[in-house]
Formats: structure tokens, C-alpha cells, sequence
């Protein structure tokens, strides 16, 4: 029996909050960048775009929200990726041409139910 090893990238690094567009330029500069060292597999970081929202509480306490909270809420969603959509065909793009398989979770802006596994 065969087995086949393959590379694997694990990305250690840090988001472009709350930015999406800058997110989707970094995280494919790092997919060629990992392609380029002869990864076969790339794992990011759960919500890599538009970053993992720890310590934010988006101004929600039982029972009410501030409307400071809602504008950072809103920042939060409007720089969340659409699955499927433009964004995963710009990255679905670069992870074809590099021949590689990329994971990504990512918060989604369909119904925000938070997180998506997005796998190319």
C-alpha cells in the first residue's frame, strides 16, 4: 500500500480586522506564498476574515444592545465574506491556479449563523 505524504501549511498569522478587502489580499498572499514552499494543504485561522471577534461584546448585555454596539456589530457583518460569492471565487481562483487544498472558517454574512468551514 502507497501512502503519499503531502506538506501542510498552518497559517500563524494575525487578521486584517474588520477589512475585508485587505483580508482577502493577505490571505492570498499567503496561500501562494505557502504554495510557493510546497504545501499541498493550507489551514488558516477560524474566522480569518474579518478577524475572531474575541473580547468585542458589540455592546450586547442580557436584555439590550448600544447603538455604539450595533455600529461595531454592523462594521463586523459588512466585512464578513458571502459564501458562495465574490469572495470565494477571488480565493477559490488563487487556490486552483497553486494546485493546493485551503481551509478557512470564516463568519458569513447569509443569516450570520456565525461560522462557516469554507473548504477549496
Amino acid at each position: 500500500m502507497k501512502i503519499n505524504n503531502y506538506k501542510v501549511a498552518v497559517v500563524q498569522a494575525g487578521s486584517e480586522v474588520m477589512d475585508k478587502e485587505k483580508g482577502i489580499k493577505k490571505t492570498i498572499r499567503l496561500i501562494e506564498e505557502a504554495a510557493m514552499n510546497h504545501a499541498k494543504i493550507i489551514v488558516f485561522p477560524e474566522a480569518f476574515i474579518p478577524a475572531y471577534p474575541r473580547g468585542m461584546s458589540f455592546g450586547a448585555v442580557v436584555g439590550s444592545r448600544s447603538d455604539e454596539g450595533r455600529k461595531d456589530f454592523a462594521r463586523y457583518w459588512t466585512n464578513s465574506i458571502t459564501v458562495p460569492g465574490p469572495e470565494t471565487e477571488q480565493i477559490g481562483k488563487v487556490v486552483n491556479k497553486a494546485g493546493v487544498y485551503v481551509v478557512i472558517g470564516v463568519p458569513k454574512q447569509f443569516n450570520l449563523n456565525y461560522l462557516k468551514l469554507i473548504t477549496f
